[in-house]
């Protein structure tokens, strides 16, 4: 079952948080059998999960707790940025950094895959002065047409 579970119905990905329930009084398997034909099962199996008993699956991508802090006058393009279609973040707090008056800090969820080349962004756009951290901390459901 470990190995059919390994490669789930959408993308390929594993599965995660599946329990597998044996509901027969038929022997169909044994363990006598070859161990390729007992993955081939539970391959069989994890592939029909998804459409047995209303059974919905998703594909989930972790999601970055992120931290950045920039001068106040940076604020609105680092939010637009965080929020844009391309990045898929939603803002958490906005507020001024208590040791140094004329900057904010700005906490934020991303997809972690949507952080690729920030440092880089996010030098641009505040001259330099811009800083930030991410701590990978959940996962969340990625939507349909962000799947490619």
């Amino acid at each position: 079952v470990r190995v059919g579970a390994s490669r789930g119905p959408k993308l390929g990905y594993p599965l995660q948080g599946v329990i597998v329930e044996i509901n027969s009084e038929k022997t169909v398997i044994s363990k006598d059998m070859p161990a390729t034909v007992l993955q081939g099962v539970a391959a069989m199996v994890a592939s029909r999960l998804n459409v047995q008993k209303g059974i919905e699956s998703v594909v989930l991508e972790p999601l970055a707790l992120l931290r950045v802090v920039v001068p106040e006058q940076y604020v609105g393009p680092v939010i637009s940025d965080l929020t844009s279609t391309q990045k898929r973040g939603e803002i958490h707090d906005v507020s001024t950094d208590l040791t140094s008056k004329d900057k904010s800090i700005i906490l934020a969820k991303v997809p972690l895959n949507s952080l690729v080349g920030y440092s880089s962004y996010l030098r641009s756009i505040s001259r330099g002065e811009g800083t930030f951290s991410i701590d990978v901390n959940d996962y969340g459901v990625v939507n349909e047409e962000n799947m490619s």
